[in-house]
């Protein structure tokens, strides 16, 4: 018995193997850290590196609200989006952290975590946080309209502008896309 869109992607993504980057244990980190059901609290800053399929993954199944932005994105942009969004926790690139940082100092109406990972010892905190995390993980209980994915348009016209995603449209990409496709 599963829950929502992350019930739906693990079965499509074929979930495998065992280590700090499986998102069972990285689902475990992310609710650790304050992670919960209607809680924005992720930018996936990152390179699209290996990896940050499970991190969407991961939060999803810890019943999160994934806020995907892109590598480019620097200080100001990330600001307005940490703003507008009024995300709590931030799992960020370690070689991205500095753009980062800069923006979380600049929010002004709530605080801000941030959790790097593919960094080497010290600078990995997800991988260090996840590494003794039981191998399943039970998906939290979510609904169909429960907002999953918030996506940020660039904001080159102005501000950027957020779009909602529910658990049921990623369900029906699931089910159609990468059924068909992939």
């Amino acid at each position: 018995d599963c829950a929502g869109a992350a019930c739906a992607c693990e079965h499509q993504l074929g979930v495998e193997g065992r280590g700090p980057a499986h998102p069972f244990a990285l689902a475990h980190g992310c609710g650790e850290v304050g992670c919960r059901r209607h809680a924005p609290c992720t930018p996936l800053v990152g390179q699209q590196a290996r990896g940050e399929h499970a991190l969407w993954f991961a939060v999803a199944k810890a019943g999160g609200i994934v806020v995907a932005t892109m590598p480019l994105l620097r200080a100001g942009e990330l600001q307005k989006v940490l703003d507008r969004a009024k995300v709590g926790i931030a799992l960020c690139d370690v070689r991205l952290r500095e753009e980062l940082e800069t923006a979380v100092g600049r929010v002004d109406h709530h605080d801000v975590k941030v959790m790097t990972f593919h960094g080497a010892g010290e600078e990995d905190e997800l991988e260090r946080r996840t590494a003794t995390k039981p191998a399943g993980f039970d998906a939290v209980d979510t609904a169909a309209d429960d907002v999953v994915l918030i996506a940020f348009t660039s904001g080159t016209t102005g501000n950027p502008k957020g779009t909602m995603h529910f658990h049921r449209d990623i369900l029906a990409i699931c089910d159609t896309y990468s059924a068909s496709i992939v």
